[in-house]
């Protein structure tokens, strides 16, 4: 159950860590803020980040619950030319990690999907993103 930013984070990082594992064969994946840069040889890659959207209060009482939101991107990078079918496989295993529980412990998803952003030559990329929602109790 998440009751901070960190908590929340380590969940879904733990959610999609292992359907990129499965989906990818274990390609490289970063995580925001935390690891390096691309791969120098161009290889199937990705990175997870999280931004946060804010929060409100979602109940009242001396003490209260605040509803914390966010956005989860799933970056999937392909070397181009070597067709989509592999970001495709990967963009579909990570939103059905996200739609099928639909929530990880007290973390809700909504309107995860994928997106395709295209090449820039070096790669084709996909995007994965999902709204979050989880109540912090204080």
């Amino acid at each position: 159950m998440a009751n901070t930013m960190a908590e929340a984070r380590d969940a879904i990082y733990g959610l999609l860590t292992p359907a990129w594992n499965a989906a990818s064969a274990s390609a490289p994946l970063f995580y925001d803020n935390k690891d390096g840069q691309a791969p120098a040889v161009p290889t199937t890659w990705g990175r997870l980040s999280i931004r946060w959207a804010g929060g409100s209060r979602a109940a009242l009482g001396p003490n209260g619950t605040w509803r914390r939101t966010g956005f989860v991107f799933a970056q999937i990078f392909v070397p181009h030319g070597s067709k989509t079918a592999s970001a495709d496989a990967i963009g579909e295993a990570l939103t059905q990690a996200l739609e099928s529980p639909g929530a990880v412990g007290n973390i809700w998803f909504r309107d995860a999907g994928p997106q395709d952003i295209g090449s820039d030559g070096a790669y084709h990329q996909v995007n994965v993103t999902a709204q979050f929602q989880f109540d912090r109790i204080i």
